[in-house]
């Protein structure tokens, strides 16, 4: 059964139009078009949604009367624009039997539209202008306006060059335009229309001296206006406003003009100016064309990816999406299923059979013609199968998707463009043959068209934007025949598709062998096998690469770099060399892990014989593919070096090709990085160079782990496997129990920083770090300093002391380090701070010696750097019969009788000495005893509380015997202190420190005084606070004394101030205004006198002795005065002042202060007085 005529329905050697062209109104081309068009539901959909947006006008103007559609080479926007057209303009076509029918009914019933058909015939009258503008030189008409106007002019009936339509339009709107034609007709012996394409201007120079005579008198001036309308610039707005005239010219309100633009994306291509022009020319038809001029444009391109594209005029294109507001994308679906329409389409009676044959080889099929790590194609199904056969179903999907991405500029666009070549006829091509393709339809049933043969139909195109690899598959790749029955041309063909296309579909060997399958009855795997064996020759003759198991096809210029890829292939020792750097970068820096808290020891690694780490009681020995070692010598070694890990690699072919080439790579790209030239050569070497550094960094470390994985492993002279993992756990797997036998006092905790100085402030009863307790260091609330790690520590001092060797941090974390230790060196901070705690060493540190806890050594323990630098020695067992002799000396208690009782004693001593103080100390800040008190009780504070705080007995005795001098001295003052009168402390010092007592003590009195404030202002008040008080009792009694008597004269002063101010005329007139005036002077009166020894003033009046004097009095009494003036009538004040004034006052003045008093009371009068006085003073001394 052949695949024509017993499949296809169609004729496969029929005549089609597979490009269509919107200017060919040819009614034979048209009738075809039309007819053979086939919509999709998408596309008719499309026209439906811009149909009712059209008749929509009839309401007014619209803002979507600019359309754009965009689709792909070969999607079919040509066609549906051109549909489009004859949809809108109800044309007359020609059938193919002589009728003519409506254009506009007839596709409307194709379309679905039927129901909008009369709106569109009855409500319109519609002209379209259909313009290919790929078709027009861009030099002579640089912006889509011009050609625009041009075809405007045209379908007048105009002339194609502007300028002459120009004139042709003006001797129409004279009304001369008739007889022009006739004048021509008769002048030159030719109609106008045919005299126009050769002598325009020569006829028109002449005829407008005769139609326009008062314009042009002569030939001359006509010549020159003609000159001047070529330049006419022609501006969007001026097309626009002619095309709305026209519009309007065939109906004015039911005329409409649709501008249909074939191909715009590709006629603007890079141009800035033509975009511009674009845009400008969409606002105006937006702004000014009413809704009676539409602008409908087709593009390979949608509007988005222009402007990722088109990155500099962005803001333009962002303009345009705002224009074209009416978007239309023609999907591949729809050129899928015009082309099974058109071309595929079975025959009833063939269905059957097609899918007999089918489920007869689905699984086949299925597993032959499936492409792997694919995204979004089309699935092989029953349907699609038949659909698309002899054609795998994905074919022409891929085929569009391989088109799209062959086009990599606007340039590469117009070549394949103007190759007019779509989907339809690169499949009729294949279907009858053409060139050098063998027609398909002769094939029996179980043939399928392979991709090789999908290349030899747009082989032509290929040469025009793919020259070099066309090139190279013609005239290189063809010269080496077949292999295997396979020629290696067609393997290179099927490649270069689809490695156009890699993202999608990956160009793996399962990919190729489905591509390239061609009948049914192959075997899959001789046929797979071949299609291997083909790409390998072509890698041996350079013109394909490997990479990840994706095959690409080379250029020329790659090819010539592979060459010399392949003269730099590396000698076995650069290799070997090569292998132990990746593993050095790789465990250079492996550390084992030990133990719940992952403590880290350094591993000391050997690979092929060279130590790449030189640290480490640990040791593994790695041996690569190439170290030469075989299983036995390795088994044997492992034998000889008891607890060493021994590796030795597998061996993989593809790891040996990878590291070759990765060698060889490098040393190229050194060699060519100065003297590569082309873009093609630039570009290959970067992407050679990441090719080096993903096989360097990522694909040959991946390798080297997997062929270790196939390897061997052997411990003590036992052989073992590798685990699944990578070799950082094999490693670590194998050297847990090498690690546990070799350190068998390692101690399994970790601790942070912090936490190995926080044992020197810890007391008993404060909670500690769990790790204090899991140590042993803390037991039932106790130090413990003899528990393991501080002993062991200890040890070693002792040992590091006995042979003269250095006791610094570093020494001893080294120490511990080792087998059979390995312990983490916080844990040798903290037994050292615990022995430091514990009072069994002292600390050197920034060249001072420690023995008792200081702030400044939390960061000796908690710093690393500090420990390291720090020394360390052991301290002498303390005299505890000295300090049973202090305790005695000290405190007059019994010591102890041995070194335990008198440990004992110190603690109880201290311990209750140090609440007893706390609570002086309160008491002495509270009463503010003297600063030299305070001091001796803090210094006694400090150090009974250093011997509280010290854990261990010995530490406590140390204490106590290194700070008795500062005990002696300030246990005196504490022993005062405690029976110290605190009251009359505080009753003496107020009365000291009143400002108004020590100004009234001269003589005797000043001297008791002054001894009474040394006295409580120094430690003296401890030992003389009765003397103190004996002076206090004398000065008291003189104070009370003074008080009293100038308390009884101001209170006399105070009762004269009253009974002269009642005097006052006031009291006759507003006699309760004025009492409430008098309270200011009658609140100073205090008659009786109840004096208070604690605050030193009268109970009463609560006044101070300095403000019992006359000035207060008389200040007040003028106050008074003042105020009750200013309640007389303005007569009563004349009167007053004439026979109230006192002209003549007398005062005694003691201090330099009261003249100022004398010259307020002048002042006071004056103000009273309103009026000139006389002032006489006569000053002499009293009783002179």
């Amino acid at each position: 059964m052949k695949v024509w005529p017993d499949l296809l329905e169609k004729d496969p050697y029929r005549e089609i139009i597979s490009v269509v062209k919107v200017n060919d109104h040819r009614p034979e081309i048209v009738w075809t078009e039309l007819e053979e068009y086939v919509p999709t539901d998408e596309v008719k959909n499309y026209f439906r949604k811009f149909v009712e947006e059209f008749i929509e006008s009839r309401r007014g103007p619209s803002e979507n009367v600019c359309v754009w559609i965009s689709g792909f080479f070969g999607s079919g926007k040509s066609h549906f624009l051109k549909v489009l057209g004859y949809l809108l303009e109800n044309r007359r076509i020609l059938t193919p039997n002589g009728l003519e029918i409506d254009s506009t009914q007839y596709l409307a019933n194709k379309l679905g539209l039927q129901n909008l058909a009369p709106l569109l015939t009855k409500e319109f009258r519609t002209k379209v202008l259909f313009i290919n503008l790929l078709d027009y030189d861009h030099a002579v008409d640089p912006t889509i306006s011009r050609l625009v106007y041009r075809k405007l002019m045209e379908e007048k009936g105009f002339s194609d060059k502007i300028w002459v339509s120009m004139w042709e339009e003006e001797l129409q709107r004279m009304g001369v335009h008739d007889k022009f034609k006739q004048w021509v007709e008769k002048e030159v012996g030719k109609v106008w229309e045919e005299a126009r394409k050769l002598h325009a201007e020569r006829i028109l120079k002449r005829a407008l001296t005769v139609f326009m005579e008062s314009l042009y008198p002569e030939e001359k001036d006509a010549e020159k206006a003609i000159e001047e309308s070529k330049k006419t610039e022609i501006e969007p707005s001026f097309v626009v406003r002619k095309l709305k005239e026209f519009a309007e010219g065939i109906d004015r309100n039911k005329g409409r003009i649709i501008v249909l633009l074939d191909e715009v994306g590709l006629y603007i291509g890079d141009d800035k100016n033509r975009l511009t022009d674009l845009n400008a020319l969409a606002e105006q038809v937006v702004k000014e064309g009413e809704g009676k001029v539409w602008l409908i444009a087709t593009a390979q391109e949608a509007l988005p990816e222009m402007v990722e594209r088109l990155t500099a005029e962005k803001h333009i294109l962002e303009w345009l999406r705002d224009r074209f507001r009416l978007q239309l994308l023609l999907t591949p679906k729809g050129v899928e299923r015009v082309v099974s329409e058109r071309m595929l389409k079975k025959k009833v009676g063939a269905i059957d059979q097609l899918k007999e044959f089918y489920q007869r080889n689905a699984g086949k099929i299925l597993q032959v013609l499936a492409l792997k790590q694919t995204k979004q194609i089309i699935e092989i199904n029953e349907g699609n199968f038949i659909r698309f056969y002899p054609f795998y179903p994905y074919s022409v999907s891929l085929l569009q998707e391989i088109s799209r991405a062959l086009v990599r500029s606007i340039e590469d666009a117009r070549k394949l463009s103007a190759r007019e070549r779509s989907m339809l006829k690169i499949v009729h091509a294949i279907l009858r043959g053409e060139g050098k393709i063998n027609a398909v339809v002769e094939k029996q049933l179980g043939f399928f068209v392979t991709f090789d043969v999908l290349y030899d139909a747009i082989s032509q195109d290929l040469r025009f934007i793919k020259s070099d690899y066309h090139n190279i598959i013609d005239n290189e790749i063809g010269k080496i025949g077949e292999v295997d029955g396979v020629k290696a041309s067609s393997v290179a063909k099927a490649l270069f598709l689809l490695q156009n296309i890699e993202e999608k579909v990956p160009t793996t060997l399962d990919n190729l062998s489905a591509v390239l399958f061609s009948d049914i009855d192959c075997d899959i795997n001789i046929h797979k096998e071949a299609i291997k064996n083909c790409l390998e020759k072509l890698k041996e003759y350079g013109w394909v690469v490997e990479e990840d198991g994706k095959y690409r096809l080379l250029t020329y210029e790659e090819h010539n770099i592979e060459r010399i890829i392949k003269e730099n292939l590396p000698r076995p020792g650069e290799k070997q060399r090569f292998v132990r750097e990746i593993l050095e970068e790789k465990l250079g820096k492996f550390k084992f892990t030990h133990g719940k808290s992952n403590r880290p020891f350094e591993v000391k690694i050997t690979i092929d014989g060279e130590d790449i780490t030189k640290e480490g009681n640990l040791k593994v020995v790695l041996y690569t593919p190439l170290s030469g070692k075989d299983e036995s010598e390795v088994e044997i070694e492992s034998i000889n070096n008891p607890n060493t890990v021994f590796w030795l690699a597998g061996t993989d072919s593809e790891f040996d090709r990878v590291l070759e080439r990765t060698i060889a790579l490098g040393k190229t790209i050194n060699q060519l990085r100065s003297s590569v030239a082309t873009e093609t050569q630039k570009m290959y070497l970067k992407s050679l160079q990441e090719e080096h550094e993903t096989n360097k960094n990522d694909k040959l470390p991946r390798l080297l782990e997997a062929i270790f994985r196939k390897g061997v492993i052997y411990v003590n002279g036992v052989k073992g496997t590798p685990t699944n993992g990578n070799i950082d756990k094999t490693l670590e797997a194998k050297l847990k129990p090498i690690a546990s036998e070799l350190y068998s006092e390692f101690i399994d905790i970790r601790l942070k920083d912090e936490e190995c100085a926080k044992i020197l402030d810890w007391q008993p009863g404060t909670r500690v770090p769990d790790e204090y307790v899991n140590l042993g260091i803390i037991v039932n609330n106790s130090l413990n300093a003899s528990s393991k790690i501080p002993s062991l520590v200890l040890n070693k001092l002792k040992y590091r002391r006995n042979y003269g060797l250095p006791r610094i941090g570093k020494d001893l974390i080294n120490d511990f380090e080792k087998p059979p230790y390995g312990w983490d060196p916080k844990i040798v901070r903290l037994a050292v701070a615990t022995l430091f705690k514990a009072g069994k060493i002292s600390v050197l540190w920034n060249n001072r010696e420690y023995t008792t806890a200081s702030p400044e050594l939390f960061r000796v323990f908690s710093k690393i750097s500090e420990f390291n630098r720090a020394n360390f020695d052991l301290l002498p067992e303390v005299d505890w019969r000295k300090s049973s002799e202090l305790i005695s000396i000290i405190f007059g208690e019994i010591g102890g009788d041995t070194f335990e009782k008198t440990a004992e004693k110190v603690d109880e001593v201290a311990k209750r000495w140090l609440e007893e103080t706390k609570r002086l100390e309160v008491r002495i800040k509270d009463n503010e005893l003297p600063k030299s008190i305070q001091k001796s009780v803090s210094e006694f504070l400090k150090d009974v509380d250093e011997i509280v705080r010290a854990g261990d007995p010995n530490t406590k005795l140390r204490r106590f015997l290194e700070s008795k001098e500062s005990l002696k001295k300030n246990f005196k003052s504490v022993k005062k202190l405690q029976q110290f009168d605190f009251s009359s402390f505080r009753k003496l010092k107020r009365f000291a420190e009143n400002p108004t007592v020590s100004v009234e003590f001269s003589g005797e009195l000043k001297k008791r005084f002054d001894n009474l404030m040394k006295i409580i202002g120094s430690e003296e008040v401890l030992d003389r606070l009765d003397e103190a008080r004996a002076d206090y009792g004398i000065l008291l009694e003189e104070f009370k004394k003074k008080y009293r008597e100038t308390h009884s004269v101001f209170a006399k002063g105070v009762g004269k101030a009253i009974e002269e101010v009642k005097n006052h005329k006031a009291f006759e007139i507003e006699a309760e205004k004025a009492e409430e005036k008098l309270e200011r002077l009658s609140s100073l009166l205090c008659d009786e006198i109840d004096f208070d020894e604690d605050s030193l003033l009268c109970r009463n009046c609560r006044r101070p002795l300095t403000a019992l004097n006359e000035i207060l009095i008389e200040k007040t009494k003028k106050d008074v005065l003042r105020e009750l003036d200013l309640l007389l009538s303005e007569e009563e004040k004349k009167k007053g002042k004439k026979e109230g004034y006192e002209p003549y006052k007398r005062r005694r003045i003691v201090k330099i202060d009261e003249i100022d008093e004398v010259i307020y009371e002048l002042k006071d009068h004056f103000k009273s007085y309103r009026g000139e006085i006389e002032i006489e003073i006569n000053a002499k001394p009293r009783g002179g």
